[in-house]
């Protein structure tokens, strides 16, 4: 809960090399390429929307709502493959936090040339995603109060998962991102934007709902 970002790729990696361990010889290409990938949910407890502080930034979270609107699937960048314009020697840079590294010299050694490296689209690779605005569950808004809404992120195997109208409980990390002053320059605001990155998906039927309507009229009359 407290170190998602570090903790979710190593299982991940963790339930990979079970596969390979428990059928032996493969090398993957059932899976065409692709890897395992771990949905944690239950986490236990329950984050409310407008609750969501600071401290909350980078761990997991629980959020219950409504989806309200998604957008078309978009394709995100993962991989940049860089060709260089001089000796036609290509390299690979995956994105890390969301920056691409782009190599400032030629990895050949006989070349060198600087800033010769330009990116070649149609052989990086893409992922994709889908944002979702969820407004946060009827039983969470106080009387009088405007409903708030928050952004999501879905990738790969949730694009598509929730359609508007659903009620759903979504478990996600909680992030928060800079806003540049100019998009030409690099000075950032001091204040962040949030949004969360969605790590699974629950819908929510009515016998839930009625239960979770319960619990928050319950909640209500006791304060």
């Amino acid at each position: 809960v407290n170190f998602p970002q570090e903790v979710v790729p190593i299982a991940d990696l963790a339930v990979h090399e079970l596969y390979l361990r428990l059928h032996p010889g493969t090398d993957g290409e059932e899976l065409g390429g692709k890897r395992f990938t771990v949905r944690c949910f239950n986490l236990g407890r329950e984050d409310r929307l407008r609750d969501l502080d600071p401290n909350d930034i980078n761990k997991l979270v629980s959020i219950k709502g409504m989806v309200t609107r998604t957008s078309s699937v978009m394709p995100d960048l993962y991989m940049a493959f860089f060709e260089c314009t001089v000796c036609k020697t290509s390299q690979e840079v995956f994105i890390s936090r969301g920056e691409i590294a782009e190599p400032q010299v030629c990895g050949n050694t006989s070349c060198q040339a600087k800033q010769a490296m330009q990116l070649v689209h149609n052989r990086s690779k893409f992922s994709d995603k889908q944002i979702v605005r969820i407004q946060e569950a009827p039983e969470h808004i106080p009387e009088g109060e405007t409903p708030q809404t928050c952004s999501m992120c879905a990738w790969e195997g949730l694009v598509d998962t929730a359609k508007p109208g659903d009620r759903v409980e979504v478990t996600g990390v909680y992030r928060a991102v800079p806003l540049r002053v100019n998009p030409r320059q690099r000075t950032v605001r001091s204040i962040y934007k949030t949004y969360v990155d969605i790590v699974h998906v629950k819908k929510l039927d009515k016998a839930n709902r009625l239960e979770n309507e319960r619990d928050g009229d319950a909640d209500h009359f006791g304060a």
